[in-house]
């Protein structure tokens, strides 16, 4: 079969495609991650003041957990689907639309009935960001796909933090569309429906299917090829047996057809003269992605250090500043900001100097210490007497351990897990991890709360199974650095109608 091969000057459109994408990505993940949280501090007044629902505490807390387990599901399909089809620019728009829907359900005031299902739906979003680092790993050489995947986690996150302080922005809001009532407590969802729709015209003009056209992951690893220092910002330069960049189509095609012939010539009986092509049914994909030792370290340090990360600094954080510190509102506020304003600090550093496989070892390291250090100091703040400018202190480095101990969910396991898989898993493994993540993210959101007045044996089974972790992470040390790809190859065939 003969390969088509991309032109010098369409590889230099590609490029200008593959920068208005990523930066597509960013904006999406901007308004996506603000609409994840805008209603964060509302929900329960809504429920009890406005919808007056006999229920508010129930509503609340599903209302939450069907976000959750909307992002979980449908980042799994919609992630398989772009493995699949690489039609990233469709899923956006797709995703961005039913967002829209979901913040205008949560507008209706009559039922609890509508905002449940509009986060149910609006939950659908927040898969986005597990999909779209699966392009992003496709379309970049590994080091600067770390770059981008650190800015996505840090752009993401700052904007889940900022999402909430939406509210003060809209505080005497005071009219009614129809029979609708528009306040203070649905009016981020008016807000967000008309960001997301600003946002989805700029998707459609910026967003582009590249992987679909060229997928330089895969490419690289079957023609054993590097990118030269310079080859995104001029012309193509690989070092290789083939200097040419095949449309990603014709690879496809010219696998199939490879490993059919293979196949062919190694089965003498009649009823299997039909071509074979490799079954990556979504169960095989797991099966394999479990059968792994890194992959399922990653999962299970998803799980843990979200739960650690998401139950103190987003649950439990305000209970703590209010009850155990007793500080005014205000205080919550500075430290929330503190995060998010430090965070793009340690992201720009990241960025920087902590792109090879070596130096996200490192920092992973580090960061999980970082996630002990939050336990730690959240029990030594309840139990050491008020003193203001010790608790100052105290929050300062609790500060600097949580954007430390992000990193090592929202950036570095993803990076790790990005280099595991082949491309034609990758947005299903990242979603699977994200499913991970949520999940996590639910039992912290239900169990955090219950267990301040047991702190010190919760925190020390958390520090205990993190010092497990960590010990593992130690133990894996080559694997992690020097990471190999799982060989999906070797899963089960199905047959195939053969095409000459």
């Amino acid at each position: 079969m003969t390969k088509t091969y991309i032109s010098d000057e369409d590889w230099t459109k590609w490029k200008a495609k593959r920068r208005k994408t990523f930066l597509g990505i960013i904006i999406v993940a901007t308004v996506v991650g603000i609409d994840s949280t805008v209603t964060m501090n509302t929900l329960y007044l809504y429920m009890f003041k406005v919808i007056q629902t006999p229920h508010p505490k129930l509503f609340f807390g599903t209302s939450k957990a069907v976000y959750a387990l909307s992002s979980v599901v449908c980042g799994l399909l919609f992630g398989r689907w772009i493995d699949r089809t690489r039609r990233f620019k469709a899923y956006t728009i797709c995703m961005l639309v039913i967002q829209i829907v979901g913040c205008l359900l949560y507008l209706v005031h009559f039922s609890p009935w509508f905002p449940l299902v509009g986060r149910l739906v609006a939950g659908i979003g927040d898969s986005f960001m597990a999909v779209a680092v699966g392009e992003v790993v496709r379309i970049y050489d590994e080091e600067e796909s770390n770059r981008k995947i650190v800015w996505m986690a840090s752009i993401y996150a700052t904007a889940f933090l900022a999402g909430p302080s939406a509210t003060l922005l809209l505080k005497n809001v005071n009219f009614w569309i129809a029979s609708i009532h528009i306040m203070q407590l649905n009016a981020p969802a008016l807000f967000m429906a008309a960001v997301l729709a600003v946002t989805l015209i700029i998707a459609v003009f910026l967003i582009h299917d590249c992987s679909a056209e060229i997928d330089l992951k895969e490419y690289f690893k079957q023609q054993a090829c590097k990118l030269d220092t310079d080859a995104f910002d001029s012309e193509p330069k690989l070092s290789g047996a083939d200097t040419r960049l095949p449309i990603h189509s014709e690879i496809e095609k010219q696998d199939i057809h490879e490993n059919a012939v293979k196949n062919n010539e190694n089965d003498n009986d009649d009823d299997d003269d039909d071509e074979k092509a490799v079954d990556n049914s979504i169960y095989m994909v797991m099966r394999k992605l479990a059968s792994n030792v890194d992959t399922r370290l990653l999962y299970i340090s998803t799980f843990v250090f979200n739960y650690i990360l998401y139950g103190i600094n987003i649950v439990m954080l305000p209970i703590f500043v209010n009850d155990v510190l007793l500080w005014p509102l205000n205080g919550l506020s500075y430290t929330m900001i503190g995060i998010g304003g430090l965070q793009i600090l340690v992201s720009i550093c990241v960025s920087q100097f902590f792109t090879s496989n070596k130096s996200i070892y490192i920092l992973s390291i580090v960061s999980i210490v970082a996630c002990i250090g939050v336990i730690l100091l959240l029990v030594c703040m309840k139990f050491l007497r008020r003193n203001m400018e010790r608790d100052v202190g105290l929050i300062a480095v609790f500060v600097l351990c949580c954007d430390l101990g992000w990193l090592v969910e929202e950036v570095l396991m993803r990076c790790m897990l990005a280099k595991m898989v082949p491309s034609k898993c990758q947005s299903f493994a990242e979603s699977l991890r994200n499913g991970f993540s949520r999940t996590a993210t639910v039992f912290g959101t239900l169990t955090a709360p219950l267990v301040i007045p047991f702190l010190e044996w919760w925190s020390s089974a958390l520090v205990g199974l993190s010092f497990v972790i960590l010990l593992f992470f130690l133990g894996r040390k080559n694997s992690l650095i020097d990471i190999k790809e799982i060989d999906f190859d070797d899963v089960e065939y199905k047959l195939i109608a053969a095409e000459d």
